[in-house]
Parts: C-alpha cells; sequence; structure tokens
C-alpha cells in the first residue's frame, strides 16, 4: 500500500495505540483470551482520533515516541503471560 509520510505515521501511532491496550489489558488481567489478545481496533480508534486529531506530521511522532516505549516495556510480560496461558 502507498502511502504518503503522514498517512504512515499516522498508521504507525494507531497501532501503537492498539498494541499498548491491548497488552495492559493482557497483564491486567493476567490472561491471554482471543478476545484480549486480538481485540477490536474501536477503542484504538477513538482513542486515536482523540489525540491526533488537526496533528501534523511532527506532533504525531511526539504523540507516538512514549506509547512505543511503553509497548516495548511491556511486551515481555505479556509474551510471558500468553504463552503460560496458552500452555507453550
Amino acid at each position: 500500500v502507498n502511502r504518503t509520510p503522514q498517512e504512515a505515521d499516522n498508521s504507525l501511532l494507531l497501532k501503537a495505540i492498539y498494541d499498548m491496550d491491548r497488552l495492559q489489558e493482557i497483564i491486567e488481567t493476567n490472561s491471554c483470551p482471543c478476545e484480549i489478545e486480538h481485540p477490536s481496533w474501536d477503542s484504538a480508534e477513538r482513542q486515536y482520533h482523540a489525540i491526533a486529531a488537526g496533528k501534523d506530521r511532527a506532533e504525531i511522532r511526539a504523540l507516538r515516541a512514549p506509547v512505543v516505549q511503553e509497548v516495548a516495556r511491556m511486551t515481555k510480560q505479556s509474551l510471558d503471560i500468553c504463552s503460560e496461558w496458552q500452555g507453550r
């Protein structure tokens, strides 16, 4: 898919918000059923539109950085929970 740099940055922010929400839910519930591991995009889309509306590319990148850091911080713990939950 061909996207402009602005569209690509917007997509990356949306994906980061989605990942942050799902990883938080896995950690908070200490569980990993499909509906938590792969939730609807609705909540992430609402959050994205609330924080990103009217923002330029630099502002989107600035918004994304702390979200990506939080995702990185939570990834191992959530993967461990999912591995245990799924009996791997």
